[in-house]
């Protein structure tokens, strides 16, 4: 199997669908007007805010990407005066083998042009434990509250050398008070080795508020949910 830890690129992307030898599956799709992702190119090497896979994927031969960016129309003028410069989509599809090496650990590099560059960050994981995780959030002693909640939720291992996963990641969440909610996680499911020193770790950073001023408390529920053997 393969647990995708990240993607990173210097130019913009609308959207990544990554594909194994079964399936293929969304992973990122650019939000409209998100702040600072125009500048991806200009700003350097960015890490992309993924909403997937949400499926195991398959650690066969090959892996591959389905890469849609924007390209920007030429202005055209008419009756003298210039119109807007529009943009429209094109695709690349890329596929990578994932054992060309004895190397678990992968960068999948992508290049759009000589300096415009895309990285997918993997590792391939023999007779690995897939894990189905839902992450439920309660909040507050008072009915009818609004809250609310920002921050990440993420997964680590020993498998992933430092990096992790993130299962959860929003700036805000709206939540009522009073009931448990399931957060909507990214990455429900994720996998580690049998011989993962300490399992999974599961690293929670979520910060709640309200419009009083009062001692807020909360609880989480972690739940693994469907442990199996692959």
């Amino acid at each position: 199997m393969v647990q995708l830890l990240g993607v990173r690129a210097n130019f913009t992307i609308q959207g990544i669908n990554l594909y194994d030898s079964s399936k293929g599956q969304s992973i990122y799709e650019r939000s409209c007007g998100a702040e600072g992702e125009d500048e991806v190119g200009i700003a350097g090497m960015a890490d992309l805010d993924l909403h997937g896979p949400s499926k195991t994927i398959s650690g066969e031969d090959l892996i591959g990407a389905e890469i849609f960016y924007p390209v920007s129309q030429q202005s055209k003028r008419s009756r003298g005066s210039e119109k807007a410069v529009g943009t429209e989509l094109d695709a690349m599809r890329v596929q990578w083998p994932l054992h060309d090496s004895g190397e678990e650990h992968k960068c999948l590099v992508f290049r759009k042009s000589h300096c415009q560059v895309m990285q997918i960050s993997c590792v391939v994981i023999e007779n690995a434990i897939q894990v189905e995780i839902l992450v439920k959030l309660l909040l507050g002693e008072i009915l009818a509250q609004d809250y609310m909640v920002c921050g990440t939720i993420k997964a680590s291992s020993s498998d992933y050398r430092g990096k992790y996963v993130t299962l959860f990641s929003e700036r805000s969440l709206g939540i009522r008070s009073c009931r448990w909610t399931c957060l909507p996680l990214a990455v429900p499911v994720v996998c580690f080795s049998h011989g993962a020193e300490l399992g999974l770790a599961i690293d929670v950073n979520l910060k709640v508020t309200n419009h009083l001023i009062q001692p807020i408390s909360w609880k989480w529920l972690l739940v693994s949910d469907s442990v199996k053997e692959k």
